[in-house]
């Protein structure tokens, strides 16, 4: 019962980014440090969703080996 909730819980929250992500594909200017390149919104969403998922995995994965 609990890995459905998971899953549910999981699938919802995707479902939400992409539609996050498909509404907001206009070009950005991303500047860091001397840095600057255009480049589409939908791409940084997209990368950090990426980043964030990743952080998530590792802390969890971490977090398992802990326990006993």
């Amino acid at each position: 019962m609990f890995l459905r909730i998971k899953v549910f819980t999981v699938l919802t929250i995707l479902a939400l980014i992409v539609i996050f992500m498909l509404q907001n594909v206009q070009p950005v200017t991303i500047r860091f440090l001397s840095f600057e390149q255009p480049v589409p919104l939908i791409g940084v969403i997209c990368i950090l969703a990426l980043a964030g998922f990743v952080a998530g995995f590792l802390t969890g994965l971490m977090g398992g080996r802990r326990r006993k």
